[in-house]
């Protein structure tokens, strides 16, 4: 009792710790003081300034006019009024949880996955809250084995065969993975995965035994329809290469692919394989005609390569043309086809598959 007023320093010490201290340190907090005679009793009104009314007094100077040390004045707050975690304390302690569960995330990734995570900049408190997903949507990082449709492949990682729809943070996640592993110009097909459409389907000629010459056979039926067995069939990725080369070769059996290979044209491939035909496939002399030839020796190692290598490019430089637009390609698994991008790149031409086949 100080002039008649109760001060209680260790109460007026305890509420200021919950409310600035960390770590148990008493630092330089202050308390606002305006009895004036109870600064007197401790000795310490000649040595404080007044502002407006009120004096700041730093704590541990109390407690020293009390005979208490300042490395003492924590430990007798815990004696009297147990385990003390001030908010500072609370909120470094949820810190440090939450970045060990964060570090040992990220020692369950490879290198490659974890350069590629810590390149989104995610915080470990944004991780946190979205683990889960971050869980899920790094399952993606592995290529498919088989093609797979996009709806079927969203059902299978985040339980929801809408979770890639363009839009939504699931698509936008996929997307800058398929970045990251393939370059700017990534693509779907690059990952295996195609986009669920009611015209999948893959054109032939020659191949079946119909009335025409050339038909289109949807994914509905690609997997029922009767194939040759035994026989070379000729895989073209231009359609106007495939339709003329099948006028001029009726003897012949081709399949188009028209670009990039749909779901129902890699199903029709796996069957022919199955039947013991021999495919050959041929496209165009540029990064982006590369890359389709590749994905589809990753998958269908058996393919056999026609007019794309070194050769062929050299051959045909006459038709080789500067491209008004073209994918930009880091590399191909395949070795031929790595020596061809390197060519093509460095000379920065490329030749269309019908000037190989001398249909321009």
């Amino acid at each position: 009792m100080y002039g008649g007023v109760k001060m209680d320093w260790w109460q007026i010490t305890r509420d200021l710790y919950l409310e600035k201290g960390s770590h148990g340190q008493i630092k330089n907090w202050t308390v606002k003081v305006e009895d004036e005679l109870a600064l007197s009793r401790l000795g310490l009104l000649g040595k404080l300034t007044q502002k407006n009314g009120t004096y700041q007094v730093k704590v541990w100077r109390i407690f020293k006019q009390l005979g208490i040390a300042k490395e003492d004045i924590f430990p007798e707050l815990e004696v009297r009024y147990g385990k003390l975690l001030s908010q500072k304390d609370q909120a470094d302690q949820i810190n440090t949880q939450r970045q060990t569960a964060f570090t040992n995330f990220l020692t369950q990734l490879d290198t490659a996955q974890k350069e590629f995570f810590l390149s989104l900049d995610v915080s470990p408190k944004v991780w946190e809250k979205q683990a889960n997903f971050y869980r899920s949507a790094l399952q993606m990082w592995s290529r498919p084995s088989q093609p797979t449709l996009l709806a079927a492949y969203a059902l299978k990682i985040f339980s929801n065969p809408h979770a890639l729809d363009y839009g939504r943070k699931e698509r936008n996640f996929l997307e800058k993975l398929l970045v990251a592993q393939y370059g700017p110009d990534a693509r779907l097909d690059d990952h295996n995965l195609y986009q669920d459409q009611l015209a999948n389907f893959v054109g032939t000629a020659n191949l079946l035994v119909s009335p025409l010459n050339f038909d289109l056979i949807s994914l509905a039926d690609v997997t029922t329809v009767d194939l040759p067995r035994g026989q070379n069939i000729y895989l073209h990725e231009n359609s106007g290469v495939t339709t003329v080369l099948a006028r001029r070769y009726p003897d012949r059996k081709f399949v188009c692919t028209a670009g990039q290979p749909t779901l129902a044209c890699r199903l029709l491939i796996t069957r022919l394989l199955a039947a013991n035909n021999t495919l050959y496939y041929s496209g165009d002399l540029d990064q982006t005609g590369l890359k389709i030839a590749d994905n589809l020796l990753q998958d269908f190692p058996a393919l056999k390569l026609k007019n794309m290598d070194l050769e062929t490019y050299h051959k045909y430089q006459k038709q080789a043309v500067v491209p008004s637009k073209d994918r930009h390609i880091k590399q191909v698994q395949h070795p031929a086809l790595q020596s061809l991008l390197t060519a093509i790149q460095s000379e920065g031409k490329i030749i269309f598959e019908e000037a190989i086949h001398e249909l321009l």
